[in-house]
């Protein structure tokens, strides 16, 4: 079992970091996924307008597991919050990917720094 996991790591190594900085890459992975097909034979059969409509799809209707986790999170904090718990939906959403933080002035972090 070591040497199997030995290999994984040896052979993804970076693999997540590409599909975490590539936002396309992620989506056909995405769309592959729900329409049970490799990355292969999806960028094989689908035209690049097509694509593009997948894309504008997903923004209107999420195609991938988003919708179900935010379902989870609905529900979840509904029952929280009919026990009396003062609990945010955000809280109760799963989170598997890091979010970004966008860079904050060196003015603004000292203002939050002095609370002023």
């Amino acid at each position: 079992m070591y040497c199997f996991n030995w290999v994984i790591k040896q052979t993804y190594r970076g693999s997540r970091k590409k599909v975490d900085s590539d936002p396309e890459l992620f989506f056909k992975l995405k769309l592959a996924l729900r329409l049970g097909k490799t990355l292969a034979e999806l960028e094989q059969s689908l035209s690049s307008r097509e694509f593009y409509y997948w894309v504008a799809f997903d923004r209107i209707n999420p195609i991938g597991d988003e919708r179900h986790d935010w379902h989870s999170a609905q529900i979840t904090s509904a029952i929280y919050r009919s026990q009396g718990a003062k609990v945010d939906f955000d809280d109760c959403l799963m989170k598997f990917r890091k979010e970004k933080k966008e860079p904050v002035s060196m003015f603004e972090a000292l203002s939050n720094l002095f609370g002023k």
